[in-house]
């Protein structure tokens, strides 16, 4: 509940390292709270809720579940967090633990995030037996912690097991059988989120060519394609994502493809099936001008402009020294999104109506005079296209 203070009960559950170890993401996810994706037995007050309601915040304090109270929000679940809580929203188990859910960079549906039994045994096998090789391990009891994390990136991804008795059902199975926990959801993604993927890939064009001011080309950006959706539709995903459309920059037109393809699809799909059954509100992220990191020498920025790529909406809802400050416009927009995310957290409710199955009724976030407005989700992220490839499921 709400306690003495008055103010909601807020569980961060975040990040990236959840399912690939940890990586810079976790290590600013951090900075911003003390409860990460890969510890959900602990709840934590977010500070942004106390700053949006002008009070001080104190340190950051952890809740034992054990005390098994309301969460009023579970929030903000980000990216392989989301996964997380996506977990428990079809947990038996999870049901009263809390009260509404915020979904950010990361969708239900998304059959990345689901592993069986058998899948998951599999890969810790193959998982100890290359730990064991690599360090040459003859009993694990003489291992060192570093030994068993995997770098990012590498070795079996982490995630939530399905078709046990913890989660009997995956969300999709859930959510069509009406057995889940029927909570007020917000959830979104970022408007640029394949941008992310895009930097990545030139940054390992860079990596493998030595050569620092290597770029993607429209050979790359087609080898992409058909690495990842097959040689048939690469052409059509090619013809209706042209490079000159994109200022001719092979890497835009790949973070659009990576972005409608994915969260755009999915974040549709998911208001299709939950605005069916729960009060569910969407909305994207999409300021262009975010910050870079503050340390370029570390991160080198691209040759392109990242936009609201994935991770990028983070800097305006926590504070962060790692990335660079935030003009005025961007703190203004800032404000919005605290207030936004708290409103939902203490009402269950935000300031546009919530999707029907046939429109998810969608609100864009950006700077500006006229950073506020509705979105077409299925027509602006190419829905129909991409429901048509099934590649795309891929």
């Amino acid at each position: 509940g709400d306690g003495a203070t008055g103010f909601p009960l807020v569980a961060p559950v975040y990040v990236t390292g959840v399912r690939q170890g940890r990586g810079p993401g976790q290590r600013r996810a951090r900075r911003a709270t003390s409860s990460s994706g890969s510890s959900p037995a602990m709840l934590t007050v977010s500070w942004w809720v106390r700053r949006a309601s002008g009070v001080p915040a104190p340190a950051a304090s952890s809740v034992p579940t054990s005390t098994r109270p309301t969460v009023r929000a579970m929030s903000p679940a980000r990216s392989a967090g989301a996964a997380s809580t996506c977990a428990h929203l079809v947990a038996p188990s999870s049901a009263g633990l809390f009260d509404r859910v915020i979904l950010q960079s990361g969708s239900c549906l998304d059959e990345e995030n689901v592993r069986t039994r058998s899948e998951a045994l599999r890969a810790g096998v193959s998982g100890a037996t290359g730990i064991e090789k690599t360090h040459g391990l003859d009993d694990w009891r003489d291992a060192r912690p570093a030994q068993l994390v995997n770098p990012f990136g590498q070795g079996p991804a982490y995630g939530p097991v399905y078709g046990g008795e913890l989660l009997p059902r995956t969300p999709a199975e859930a959510f069509a059988e009406g057995e889940f926990n029927k909570v007020p959801v917000l959830q979104g993604f970022n408007g640029q989120e394949g941008r992310a993927g895009a930097y990545a890939a030139e940054e390992m064009k860079k990596a493998v060519t030595d050569d620092p001011g290597a770029r993607l080309d429209e050979g790359d950006y087609l080898e992409r394609l058909r690495e990842q959706f097959g040689e048939e539709s690469a052409g059509e995903i090619a013809a209706r994502y042209p490079v000159a459309a994109y200022r001719d920059s092979p890497a835009l037109a790949l973070g659009e493809v990576l972005t409608d393809s994915h969260l755009g699809r999915l974040t549709v799909e998911s208001n299709r099936v939950l605005a069916r059954q729960v009060r569910t509100y969407t909305y994207t992220f999409d300021d262009r001008e975010t910050p870079w990191y503050a340390d370029e020498e570390t991160y080198p920025k691209p040759s392109f402009p990242m936009g609201a790529s994935h991770t990028f909406e983070l800097p305006y809802l926590f504070e962060l020294e790692e990335i660079a400050p935030l003009d005025e416009a961007q703190r203004a927009l800032s404000e919005v999104l605290i207030r936004t995310w708290s409103r939902f957290a203490r009402t269950g409710t935000t300031d546009w109506a919530p999707g029907t199955p046939s429109s998810a009724n969608a609100r864009s976030f950006a700077s500006g005079p006229e950073g506020l407005r509705s979105v077409g989700l299925a027509e602006e992220y190419r829905f129909g296209f991409w429901e048509s490839l099934p590649a795309s499921r891929s």
